[in-house]
């Protein structure tokens, strides 16, 4: 699904980097703006939630990689922010 939101969050930061997944539903991060680190990533769309959680460890050696899933909410109150 394109267009949804998926953001990055480094574990102990409050810095949250966001950004948009193509018409296919790909996303990727700039490497400038991840640093080395455990992430947990979170997507956003109207009508969706993500199934389970996202966690990935970026190294600066390899590209990390996490297929994230939504799915229909039950409850579209929750999607309000």
């Amino acid at each position: 699904m394109g267009g949804v939101l998926v953001s990055a969050k480094r574990a102990a930061s409050t810095i949250t980097i966001t950004i948009v997944s193509d018409e296919d539903g790909r996303y990727s991060f700039p490497r400038s703006r991840l640093e080395p680190g455990a992430y947990s990533l979170r997507m956003r769309a109207i009508g969706y939630e993500l199934e389970g959680t996202g966690t990935v460890d970026v190294t600066s050696h390899k590209t990390a990689q996490l297929d994230l899933r939504l799915r229909k909410s039950q409850d579209l109150a929750r999607n309000v922010p």
